[in-house]
């Protein structure tokens, strides 16, 4: 009878509790759920702990221990608070202890109700969190409630597609993975896959989001009625992760249900988007879902659009697709080569590649993290920077930072600032510094924290996750939970904790200083984290699961949503606008062209035409093939077990520098030591009075440098003073199939006889291994850098006259006019940096066909021995070859 009892409190609660909003009811019903155990998600126990021994910073095996059991102690503090104040709410307000829900009166407040959806959000968000913990009796518990209170998801609330998929689809999938699967050993006796049904049931509430003209979703729906339920006022637009990215949770609930719809509507919408891409193969952020016109022309790696290549690759990781692996490719491709800045990701217009906005946001810092995925280590490496900066200035990473706004005020305003004192000008700079002001505790920063850490077992990774396990505990931690920053410029707390703090936030914490968790020790190829920090997988083993689960087959409860899909069909052929497609179909015309391979051996003169012109030329380009991934050295993974590498980089306060006036701490940090690990004992005191740098930390520095066995101390290099601009040679629509070759020898010993033949004529520029080749300008984007006598260069170089004269005049000899020409150039010289996204390195030659277009116009010049002329200025690692 209880039992009865409590379902019908349930049913009254979670599927109508739209009626039921006064604060006294909602305390009536969280005491009724506290009456049965068996209906109450069980509560952690408490860790007691000492900070003198969690925040030490040596990183032994035992004090990662302490630092892996505070992590889940905060986590404990979180999940107790909500299941106190917040169950069986979605969320719980962490610093007045009460139910955090839904806006009854505005339904056009989605920034507050597209992630309230009256269906326990914490909970479901989190099943899988417990297994990383490795609380299975726990996670038992949980997913035997979830069984109890939750028979469907019949449930008046409008939501968001993209939260909804990635939160409570995401969340049911991974646990019904655990709960099955006897591989990971989390598996239950006699578990019937009732979270896989619960899960279907879900889905087939979403696809009807999918019943569009142009098979891209509705962003919201409502759970019981549909999208067509929801005000339209909320429907206008959706933005290009949203749409695209319910792709795979979808696509894995097909491939464990036998159910091939949900693939299907899926991937049509998210294939309809990457066809929709401009001619330089950008998505801009926001789409027309009825029309399929974008509504907006910029784009990035952040908001509205980061988990479309986050998805694109890990959907070829999970399922094996090459199809979406060649998304990725492309996609990757084009962001490299129109997004990449210096020290990070820009916003540019979607159809120029220029510059669209002054800011990045907190929400891009994921993409080191991505980049470890796709291989690319050392860029990863290297764009994690900026938001490490950014953590240390602020204790936070806004929402919105602006990187260049701040020299432009300073020259506009020039005579204003000059009045005023250098407290009121730290104040404007900061104020200016900040475009959206908020941090709700994202899980961005630690997530790419955590997997560069495993790529590269750096200890800075682990020194930065102490000191975010440190702000947690004591700048975030509240009375029932973590309260993030609302406004970083007066340091306002956020009444509000989002689920992602535990599910991924601390998850990902917890992960980085447990080396021996079983994700870690994984017995399947292809587990990755969903955007959402569920871990998901799928193999042929799964294959006998999938016959058990009979999607003709379901409980009646679910007949009301079939038959709303059933109608659907009739009306908007829904479920047919899946059938029958193929990525190669829908891609664009030119798909084939585009996709083709990359590697081209054995016959390269036909790319060439008499490039090849002597024994040792044609062995050594015997094989062309597009520049691989960039891996991490290995002298960067052996040093990193004894020192850390990146302590170690020369351009480690390169961006301090550059930054220096968008950079500026708030006035409440200035001279404020409790924040810092530095009080907690003397061995982690700083360098300098009231410094915030993480990797300053003295005992850290001196334990991890270990510069007494160096000849001197680590030195940075000086900041580049030499101007750079970018060029993008005309037509743009060639963008996508200009690629850039690396020259690579076919045969090491002959390669040297090539060298040494080489040293003998030091006037011929030779071809040499790693060089690149491009056979036309069009289609090229360029970065180049301008060297002119007196300024220190991106090598670490003083430029000298004599330096530039030798560029210009030293491989003789040159006709009367060509010497005319370049004495009368000027006193600088360029240097390509940077070619379709592709670094060039020092001593890399990028070498052009003597057939080029402009060259044959006369647009661009080349001297008799193949020196590039642009705009007067010889290129310095830029030539022709005529054979």
């Amino acid at each position: 009878m209880i039992r009865v009892a409590l379902r019908i409190v349930l049913l009254v609660l979670v599927i109508f509790i739209d009626i039921c909003v006064s604060k006294d009811s909602a305390v009536v019903v969280n005491q009724s759920w506290q009456t049965s155990q068996t209906s109450q998600p069980v509560k952690t126990s408490h860790i007691p702990l000492r900070d003198d021994q969690v925040y030490q910073s040596t990183f032994t095996k035992a004090h990662k221990q302490l630092l892996k059991n505070k992590t889940k102690q905060l986590f404990n503090h979180a999940w107790n608070s909500y299941l106190d104040h917040g169950f069986p709410y979605d969320e719980v307000k962490p610093l007045t202890c009460e139910a955090n829900m839904p806006d009854y009166n505005d339904f056009e407040n989605t920034v507050k109700n597209d992630v309230l959806g009256n269906y326990s959000l914490t909970v479901f968000d989190n099943l899988d969190t417990f297994i990383i913990m490795n609380e299975p009796e726990i996670f038992h518990k949980l997913i035997y409630w979830a069984k109890e209170a939750y028979p469907n998801f019949e449930i008046n609330s409008n939501v968001q597609i993209f939260e909804t998929n990635i939160r409570i689809l995401g969340g049911l999938l991974s646990a019904h993975l655990y709960a099955s699967d006897e591989r990971k050993n989390f598996a239950i006796a006699g578990y019937d896959g009732f979270l896989l049904k619960l899960a279907y049931d879900l889905g087939e509430r979403l696809i009807l989001a999918f019943n569009t003209p142009t098979g891209i979703p509705f962003p919201r729906t409502n759970l019981a009625k549909g999208p067509l339920a929801t005000p339209k006022s909320i429907q206008m637009e959706t933005c290009t992760a949203g749409a695209a990215s319910p792709v795979l949770e979808l696509t894995l609930l097909s491939k464990l249900t036998g159910d091939p719809k949900f693939e299907k509507i899926s991937k049509k919408a998210f294939y309809t988007i990457w066809n929709s891409r401009t001619e330089l193969d950008l998505l801009p952020m926001t789409i027309d879902f009825e029309h399929g016109k974008w509504l907006d022309s910029f784009t990035g790696i952040g908001a509205s659009v980061d988990s479309f290549y986050e998805y694109a690759l890990k959907s070829a990781i999970l399922f094996d697709d090459d199809e979406m692996l060649k998304v990725w490719e492309y996609g990757y491709k084009a962001v490299n080569t129109h997004l990449r800045n210096d020290w990070m990701y820009n916003n540019v217009d979607a159809t120029t590649g220029f510059i669209a906005t002054s800011w990045i946001d907190s929400l891009s810092a994921f993409w080191p993290g991505l980049q470890v995925l796709a291989g690319d280590v050392e860029n990863a490496v290297h764009y994690h920077l900026v938001y490490l900066k950014l953590w240390e200035t602020y204790r936070s990473i806004p929402e919105r930072w602006n990187f260049m706004d701040a020299d432009e005020l300073l020259r506009n305003n020039a005579k204003k600032i000059e009045k005023l004192s250098s407290l009121e000008k730290q104040q404007l700079l900061f104020k200016n510094s900040i475009a959206l002001e908020w941090y709700p505790l994202r899980p961005e920063f630690i997530e790419s924290t955590y997997h560069l850490y495993r790529a590269t077992r750096d200890p800075i990774y682990l020194q930065i996750g102490q000191d975010i396990l440190y702000k947690l505990d004591k700048v975030f931690r509240a009375p029932c939970g973590f309260a993030g920053v609302v406004d970083v410029l007066t340091d306002k707390r956020q009444n509000k904790m989002e689920s992602f703090v535990l599910s991924e936030t601390l998850k990902y914490l917890y992960l980085l200083f447990d080396e021996e968790n079983q994700v870690h020790q994984n017995n399947v190829s292809n587990l990755i984290f969903s955007t959402e920090g569920h871990p998901l997988w799928f193999d042929k083993k799964l294959l006998p699961e999938i016959t058990k689960f009979d999607c003709k087959n379901i409980d009646k409860l679910l007949s009301a949503i079939k038959e709303k899909i059933e109608n659907s069909e009739k009306n908007g052929d829904i479920l047919k606008t899946g059938e029958g497609i193929n990525p190669k179909d829908i891609l664009n015309e030119n798909a084939e062209a585009q996709f083709r391979e990359a590697i081209i051996s054995n016959h390269p003169e036909d790319m060439f035409d008499n490039v090849l012109n002597s024994e040792y030329m044609s062995e050594l380009l015997d094989k062309i093939e597009l520049e691989d991934d960039e891996l991490l050295h290995d002298d960067y993974i052996n040093s990193s077990f004894v020192n850390s590498a990146l302590l170690l980089s020369p351009e480690l306060y390169h961006i301090d520098e550059r930054y220096r006036n968008s950079l500026i701490k708030p006035l409440y940090l200035n001279g404020n030591k409790h924040d810092e690990l530095a009080i907690l004992n003397n061995s982690t005191r700083f360098f300098k009075e009231g410094a915030n740098s993480i990797e300053l930390s003295r005992f850290f520095y001196d334990l991890y440098t270990s510069h007494n066995n160096l000849q001197q101390l680590p030195q940075s290099s000086r900041v580049p003073t030499t101007e750079t601009f970018e060029a993008l040679f005309d037509p743009k629509d060639k963008i996508r199939y200009a690629d850039v070759y690396k020259l690579i020898p076919a045969d090491e010993f002959r390669y040297k006889d090539y060298l040494d033949q080489m040293f003998l004529d030091e006037t011929t520029p030779y071809v040499l291994a790693n060089d690149c080749f491009v056979g036309e300008l069009n289609g090229l984007r360029a970065k180049f850098e301008k060297l002119s006598e007196g300024k220190i260069d991106s090598q670490n170089n003083y430029i000298t006259g004599e330096y530039i004269r030798k560029v210009k005049y030293s491989q003789q000899p040159y006709d009367e006019q060509e010497e005319f020409e370049l004495t009368t150039s000027g006193d600088s010289i360029l240097r390509a940096l940077k070619v379709n996204g592709k670094d060039i390195n020092e001593n890399e030659i990028v070498w052009i066909s003597a057939n080029d277009t402009r060259l044959q116009t006369g647009e661009l010049k080349a001297t008799s021995n193949g020196l590039l002329i642009i705009s007067g200025d010889p290129v310095e690692n830029m030539r022709v070859w005529f054979g």
